[in-house]
């Protein structure tokens, strides 16, 4: 059956979309990872520019331990439909499970966004804000980081 079918889709019972405490301890682990995995592949020096930050302390302590704030916000918004397909060069279509990026404004704040089946999340690595994100969709007529040009 795998052989002879082009299109297959995977359902994941999930009554409702995941929010709260947890979710943002979620979203700023993989911060940390994403931010990392940059360092990694731009020098190699986690130390430098991870590890000896002490402008990350606080979303360490929150993302490992759930120290620090008491509530870590983070914007959401829908980019598009969960069984939305995207067409190749050569006409062919495929489904993205997730993409994502880091966002750095011009007001110097670093921004993990991250899109999951269709919905956009955006969490400050350098604080429990985000006014900067939104006030960057605002100058960006709200495109998405991961989109800048349009989709």
């Amino acid at each position: 059956m795998i052989t002879k079918r082009k299109r297959f889709s995977v359902v994941f019972p999930v009554p409702k979309l995941p929010s709260g405490r947890l979710f943002a301890r979620f979203l700023a682990m993989m911060a940390l990872e994403a931010w990392a995995k940059t360092i990694l592949d731009a020098n190699g020096d986690l130390h430098g520019d991870l590890i000896d930050k002490p402008e990350l302390d606080e979303i360490r302590g929150f993302a490992r331990f759930g120290t620090g704030a008491d509530a870590w916000v983070y914007a959401s918004r829908r980019l598009y439909a969960e069984d939305h397909h995207f067409v190749d060069d050569d006409g062919s279509t495929f489904d993205v499970l997730h993409e994502y990026t880091l966002l750095y404004t011009d007001a110097n704040e670093l921004y993990f966004v991250i899109a999951i089946l269709g919905i956009e999340f955006a969490i400050n690595l350098g604080g429990p804000e985000i006014d900067g994100y939104n006030d960057w969709l605002k100058s960006n007529a709200g495109r998405s980081p991961l989109y800048p040009n349009g989709m």
